[in-house]
């Protein structure tokens, strides 16, 4: 009893369960990466395909509207993609923080300009004692849908 009251956040560093968590959280982000590149993937292909059957002029003012629409939509869709992997990537590298998803949640409550000014993560410090009341809670119901989303649910779907 005694150790329980004791036990401090810098404590989680050093604890399994606190590891285990956070590559869990790694898996599910690498694997919505991969579905979303293959899903992308999968797009542009079915893009190409499609002009490369429709076309049957090789200089109509149509065929080559055609074909620049589709590598439009294929620059478009490259960027939307590259972007979304990337994002799962930060979001994987902010999951292994003791904090875990700090700087996302700093975003959402929109606390991340020293980070956007500077250009890495965690530059500026950030804790309760420095919130006000309402950022607070914010920040308890954004946290708890994270968790909620990739570790409560997931669970209670198993176990049904």
């Amino acid at each position: 009893k005694h150790l329980l009251f004791h036990y401090s956040v810098s404590d989680l560093s050093h604890s399994w369960v606190v590891t285990i968590v956070a590559c869990w959280h790694a898996y599910l982000f690498w694997v919505a990466g991969c579905v979303f590149l293959a899903v992308g993937a999968n797009e542009l292909l079915r893009w190409w395909i499609r002009w490369y059957t429709e076309c049957t002029e090789v200089f109509s003012f149509r065929e080559m509207a055609f074909f620049f629409h589709v590598l439009a939509k294929t620059w478009i869709w490259a960027s939307v993609v590259g972007e979304v992997m990337r994002f799962c990537l930060l979001i994987v590298k902010d999951g292994f923080n003791l904090d875990a998803f700090e700087a996302y949640r700093r975003l959402l409550l929109c606390e991340s300009r020293p980070e956007a000014e500077e250009g890495r993560l965690y530059v500026s410090t950030w804790g309760p004692s420095s919130a006000r009341p309402r950022q607070k809670l914010l920040n308890l119901l954004i946290q708890a849908a994270i968790y909620g989303s990739l570790d409560v649910a997931p669970l209670l779907i198993f176990l049904y």
